[in-house]
């Protein structure tokens, strides 16, 4: 499978621009309803920073990465060729 780099970085700031304002609506929607949350969070603004859940984004990656490895480590891969 061959992986274009530029596709794949367009993808992701694509995403990450177009997922602001669907994350200010739920915010704006929450604060009118009379919940403070997102106002008191700083997230009823367009800008995508705002909206990006930082601890939730590192634990997310460190788990894939504890799995992948489980993976490669998984029985019969230990790397012997004496099985």
């Amino acid at each position: 499978m061959h992986l274009n780099v530029v596709n794949a970085l367009l993808t992701v700031l694509l995403l990450w621009i177009l997922t602001a304002p669907h994350e200010f609506a739920h915010a704006w929607v929450a604060t009118r309803l009379g919940d403070d949350t997102p106002r008191l969070q700083g997230r009823v603004t367009l800008n995508p920073l705002a909206h990006v859940d930082w601890l939730g984004t590192a634990s997310h990656h460190a788990d894939r990465q504890i799995a992948r490895r489980a993976e490669r480590s998984g029985p019969g891969r230990d790397g012997r060729t004496d099985q």
